[in-house]
């Protein structure tokens, strides 16, 4: 069922588990994952790797939530064709020429 629900999308009228206890948003649409990959399967957690084309509104956590999964941590790899590779928390690098191209493009849309 979750691996239907991340290869056609879904449509949720209490999107709720997961969500910021603030919220006023209840329900939620979910666009078809552009690709998933388990990592590595243990007997506490697994470990994915998703690719969507737009998060927000506590997405990720309110999709593995209906399933009654929880997210244990969460990081971003890529936003707008520029790439955090193994960039350590809180540290900067100056942008490539391509990544600045990327960027460009990516926020004209």
């Amino acid at each position: 069922e979750i691996v239907e629900a991340m290869e056609t999308g879904m449509e949720l009228a209490d999107a709720t588990k997961g969500a910021h206890s603030h919220t006023d948003i209840i329900s939620m649409s979910f666009k078809p994952f552009i690709g998933y990959k388990v990592q590595t399967v243990g007997q506490n957690f697994s470990k994915l790797k998703v690719v969507i084309d737009e998060g927000k509104n506590r997405e990720l956590r309110r999709f593995f939530g209906y399933f009654d999964l929880e997210i244990l941590d969460l990081k971003r790899l890529d936003f707008g064709g520029v790439t955090l590779n193994a960039l350590p928390t809180g540290k900067t690098r100056y942008l490539t020429k391509e990544e600045y191209r990327n960027l460009r493009d990516f926020l004209s849309l």
